[in-house]
């Protein structure tokens, strides 16, 4: 299945495949038929491989193969990176450490007190609001952090910060005897940066709610954090003609 997301040659004639949403090419190479197929080998791998599944040389590789197409560039970069962080963390304004992922269906879902550190990854793509929440929970202080984060390579994206606290009461549920500190992080293909942002009220039905809470937003650059990544993107980039 694995090799149905590279579009790299697998043995034998591929009789185990369906040929309907898996096939191989005139090459003899494994390919999925849309973009719900991908989404099926992704929840598969996510829910039984390990965290780093999609770490590896071959993964930029793909990316080389399938550089005119922009959603499959963009899913395998989110890949790459959640693997990248549930295996040896980030580094920059926000330091984040090594952590299981755990994934989920819908938009949100009920967030553990017994697990210290994890990475929440949503595997409804055309669903979610972020990519992953990072989150920190001590229980005997009563404190969680939750960093919601949006990677994306493309020139222009919806506004998920926006998105995140929409549902943020839901992803609180389990932390409602918590102090909770929040942060937003982006990782793209430009400036670095944070900054504090002020609590944010809004008249609902007579009544004053908080539509977004006290947070820091960040900003990290894709070669930040893969320089590699970073280089393979650009070589893939078409030419700027001067």
């Amino acid at each position: 299945m694995r090799n149905c997301l590279l579009g790299r040659e697998i043995g034998g004639s591929g009789m185990h495949l369906d040929h309907g949403y898996f096939y191989l090419d005139t090459d003899g190479c494994a390919r999925y038929s849309c973009g719900l197929a991908r989404q099926a080998i992704t929840e598969f791998l996510r829910e039984n491989g390990e965290g780093r599944i999609f770490l590896g040389n071959e993964w930029y590789k793909t990316l080389e193969h399938f550089k005119n197409n922009p959603s499959v560039i963009g899913f395998t970069v989110e890949q790459i990176f959640i693997s990248k962080m549930a295996s040896a963390g980030l580094s920059g304004s926000i330091a984040l450490p090594p952590a299981k992922i755990i994934t989920f269906d819908g938009e949100t879902t009920w967030l553990s007190v017994d697990e210290p550190l994890a990475y929440y990854m949503p595997l409804k793509f055309n669903k979610k609001a972020i990519d992953v929440l990072f989150v920190r929970v001590d229980r005997k202080a009563q404190y969680a952090h939750l960093v919601a984060m949006q990677i994306t390579v493309a020139k222009q994206h919806k506004d998920s910060e926006a998105a995140f606290f929409k549902e943020l009461n839901t992803w609180l549920l389990a932390l409602e005897d918590f102090k909770v500190d929040i942060s937003f992080l982006w990782i793209h293909e430009g400036k670095r940066g944070r900054y504090e942002v002020e609590e944010k009220l809004k008249e609902l039905r007579g009544r004053t709610v908080v539509s977004s809470p006290n947070h820091d937003t960040h900003w990290i650059s894709v070669e930040q954090v893969d320089v590699e990544l970073a280089h393979t993107l650009t070589r893939i980039r078409p030419k700027t003609k001067t």
